[in-house]
């Protein structure tokens, strides 16, 4: 934002983030997120910076209003360029443990990919080992398209196991009316 004040003031202006300020807050588990409780019917979000809502307001992303318009707590377990990995691994962890009524995934791109190595995660693989990534993995659209299938099924099960209602999204079906404070993102 600071640099986009320097040097994109005229966009700032034009998608009115100028006087209007907001800041990040997070939750006690890290995540954009209302605070995790029991009892409260829920909806989970998983997805990429589409769903945490890099550049706007916490009550503007689209997660919040999705919950906010069905009467639910907003558990967004988004985080800012995470991959269809991510969301399952997320899933995974978090569901049984939120018990939320429904899970709502907006898949992200799939040349995204989490890799572990024994110090963590290798949350960019494309930077941290480009020429495994670029020469390898990277040049089938096979390998791209049967790891965004992999985790979707995986998540849809993990939803059906816990009789939680799942619906899938996807960051190719945004449309950028307007963009957000960081002129890279969807807007409000």
């Amino acid at each position: 934002y600071q640099e986009n004040l320097k040097n994109k003031y005229d966009e700032l202006v034009r998608h009115n983030w100028i006087n209007n300020p907001f800041t990040y807050k997070f939750n006690s588990n890290g995540f954009r997120s209302d605070e995790f409780e029991d009892s409260t019917p829920s909806i989970v979000f998983l997805g990429c910076s589409m769903t945490v809502g890099i550049g706007i307001p916490y009550e503007s992303t689209w997660a919040k209003i999705v919950a906010n318009s069905l009467g639910m707590k907003c558990y967004n377990l988004g985080i800012g360029g995470s991959s269809n990995d991510t969301a399952f691994r997320f899933a995974y962890t978090w569901l049984d443990k939120l018990k939320p009524v429904m899970c709502i995934f907006n898949q992200t791109f799939p040349d995204r990919m989490e890799v572990w190595k024994q110090t963590g995660i290798i949350g960019n693989i494309a930077q941290e080992h480009p020429n495994f990534y670029l020469g390898s993995w990277q040049s089938s659209n096979n390998n791209k398209k049967i790891l965004a299938e992999k985790n979707l099924l995986a998540i849809q099960h993990l939803c059906y196991q816990s009789n939680i209602k799942f619906v899938k999204n996807s960051v190719y079906n945004m449309k950028y009316l307007d963009l957000a404070r960081d002129l890279a993102h969807p807007g409000i």
